[in-house]
């Protein structure tokens, strides 16, 4: 139950981390300017953007933006600790490629846990491996329809709109040069614990339920094309109870977006090339 915990809430970052897009070319990791037009309202009261669109209109439009191309890169920071166990770590994760042609490439790198770094690449029909823990530093199996869905494409076809509940416009801001419009989210629990298969959370414990109800999160879209610029997950100290145990939890998580529609070259790695072929069986398995 304990480690069920952690990991929901740290799938349900990488579960939106995937799902919300990609923006334009941009490092909207800085230079974040000055909120403006906070917001005109409507006779319901609802904030309104100069364009006219409310924040879920605003989200709809980028919810529906075709993707064939982008990267995704997050820095992650977690604390928890209670009697049982003290963890803080930061991780970063990238990913990116070409959906259309099924090449992509995720890597998953922490300097304060160097033994879970991993990387996954799909090239040239096969998928490509590097796992902590593993026998074999390398392994390669053919690239499957279920592979590819279940491994690299739920950032192509996940919704976010599926997943929220309300979407405030709050104003624009410049993020990297880029005109945005910075949107507040409130998440649906049961359909973002649906979407990262862990629907089993969602009456289970309350306190759970409580810690992403009071969790902040933002995200600024482009303009002009609905891109996605930018995403701030921001979950303050939380006392989260299990059991008999209360575990205190904060994570942070910033994500950026960048390249969408643009070629990205993936290129596998020297080390993959070598990569030793196991069966379909074996890599299911996660095994080897």
């Amino acid at each position: 139950m304990k480690g069920r915990i952690l990991g929901a809430v740290l799938l349900c970052g990488m579960v939106l981390a995937v799902a919300i897009g990609c923006s334009n070319n941009a490092d909207s990791t800085n230079n974040t300017g000055n909120v403006s037009n906070i917001s005109n309202t409507s006779n319901t009261g609802i904030a309104i953007s100069p364009s006219g669109m409310t924040g879920m209109e605003i989200l709809a439009k980028s919810d529906n933006v075709s993707i064939n191309s982008m990267q995704v890169d997050t820095v992650m920071r977690v604390d928890a600790a209670n009697s049982w166990i003290s963890m803080n770590f930061t991780k970063r994760v990238s990913m990116g490629g070409n959906i259309s042609n099924r090449q992509m490439y995720m890597t998953v790198t922490s300097s304060d846990m160097p033994n879970s770094n991993s990387s996954m690449y799909a090239v040239n029909g096969w998928v490509y491996v590097s796992e902590p823990g593993t026998k074999l530093k390398w392994v390669k199996t053919k690239l499957t329809d279920d592979i590819w869905n279940e491994d690299f494409g739920a950032g192509a076809n996940l919704g976010l709109m599926g997943m929220v509940a309300d979407a405030k416009y709050l104003g624009m801001e410049n993020i990297g040069g880029i005109n945005c419009y910075k949107i507040d989210i409130t998440f649906d629990l049961v359909a973002l614990l649906n979407a990262t298969g862990m629907s089993d959370f969602a009456g289970e414990n309350s306190s759970l339920q409580d810690m992403f109800k009071g969790t902040l999160y933002i995200v600024w879209v482009a303009e002009n094309t609905y891109y996605p610029a930018k995403m701030i997950i921001d979950m303050k100290t939380h006392q989260v109870e299990i059991e008999t145990q209360t575990l205190s939890m904060s994570m942070y998580m910033r994500i950026t977006y960048s390249n969408v529609n643009q070629p990205i070259a993936v290129i596998l790695p020297a080390a993959a090339q070598k990569a030793t072929a196991i069966s379909y069986a074996t890599y299911k398995s996660g095994v080897w």
